[in-house]
């Protein structure tokens, strides 16, 4: 957590007084055991830290959802939620969203919200519904709201698109971090611009410093990574998916590597490591950092963890996308004029081997990939 200085320091410029901001910073996912959900957090407070350097960077932590067991009984309060905003009712959207573990004092504390929307603001998320009331409890209480570093991935005529076109409608700006989202939100009449994901805003590494973090790794000189999927989850069949990609490329001849930065990713991969020969690092064993360097000294990349691929895309490292349970990666690749479009997991093990095969020969270009430019955030 980054506290600048206290939110009643005055500072003087040319013996001009006046009072610093206060940005909260939410969804917070710096603690998370994902690695692109901590380069996210480190990227926008990175970009804050250019933008408004005398402001007080603030993230905040919601409490865990309630009835975390039973979360079908959440739909009452849910729709409570919409009726609230639907109708203006501020004490009552108040009143509910403490119930939902935020506090009424927090909308006095701040001057502005910088809302890190990740991949949460999809129909599927039990947390939609809390995170966009939360932003409209603040635009009632006269903040400034901005909406960044998102996908969206809504029904166009469900409630759910209709309470976020409702919402995101009265903020102050909205930013998308792919184009499809960027689409989405236009069709649905919510004017946004589009900024990669944050993950782009951290200053590239060196070489040196590259090499320092992955010196206690002990990496091949010439090694495949392959990381998960949100598509997958922990059954037999997504075992067997991830399997199908490693016969697929085993005959390049390259050590193959499991970048497994989720549990389920974890579970799979040490499913897998039974019956194929394989090497596992884990978000136990390493934090974004090391994550991106590892990335970065691969010969390919084959998965379809979003943010590993943006780190690939940075450092050169050529990558296969393989879907999601959203549009994810079909963002990240239009986005990067990427000449690879992403891959489901019911593959063709001879395609996918004669694609990595071109790809490692160097017979596939790589030259009109255009890395996103991230280097500030307007709020004021």
């Amino acid at each position: 957590m980054l506290f600048l200085r206290k939110r009643n320091a005055r500072v003087t410029n040319g013996g001009r007084k006046f009072n610093l901001v206060k940005i909260f910073y939410y969804l917070n996912t710096s603690k998370s055991i994902n690695w692109g959900s901590q380069a996210t957090s480190a990227g926008i407070r990175h970009l804050v830290d250019v933008s408004y350097p005398d402001a007080e960077f603030a993230p905040i932590d919601f409490a865990p959802l309630p009835l975390r067991w039973f979360p079908y009984l959440r739909i009452i309060p849910d729709l409570l939620l919409i009726y609230c905003i639907k109708n203006n009712v501020k004490k009552g959207l108040e009143r509910l969203l403490q119930w939902y573990g935020i506090k009424p004092e927090i909308y006095s504390q701040c001057d502005a919200v910088l809302f890190n929307g990740e991949g949460s603001i999809h129909n599927k998320s039990g947390h939609f519904f809390r995170l966009i009331a939360s932003l409209y409890a603040f635009k009632l209480n006269g903040k400034i709201v901005i909406s960044m570093n998102q996908t969206v991935d809504v029904p166009g005529n469900g409630m759910h698109a209709k309470i976020l076109k409702l919402v995101y409608s009265k903020l102050d700006s909205v930013y998308s971090r792919e184009p499809v989202t960027y689409r989405l939100l236009k069709s649905m009449g919510i004017e946004n611009s589009v900024i990669g994901d944050a993950a782009y805003a951290l200053p590239k590494m060196h070489s040196d410093r590259i090499d320092k973090l992955v010196l206690d790794y002990n990496l091949p000189d010439d090694f495949i990574a392959l990381t998960g999927s949100s598509f997958l989850d922990k059954n037999k069949k997504s075992v067997e998916r991830i399997i199908a990609v490693i016969d697929a490329i085993s005959t390049l001849n390259f050590p193959i590597i499991f970048l497994a930065n989720t549990k389920t990713d974890l579970y799979l991969a040490k499913k897998v490591e039974k019956i194929r020969n394989l090497r596992i690092i884990s978000y136990k064993d390493a934090k974004f950092e090391e994550g991106m360097a590892i990335v970065a000294k691969a010969k390919l990349l084959i998965g379809g963890r979003q943010h590993p691929n943006i780190f690939a895309a940075i450092y050169g490292t050529p990558f296969i996308g393989m879907e999601g349970n959203t549009h994810k990666m079909k963002g990240v690749i239009e986005l990067l004029k990427y000449p690879i479009p992403s891959m489901n997991w019911k593959i063709n093990e001879v395609e996918l081997f004669l694609l990595a095969e071109r790809i490692i020969n160097h017979e596939v270009s790589f030259s009109q990939v255009d890395v996103p430019v991230v280097d500030s955030v307007k709020i004021f």
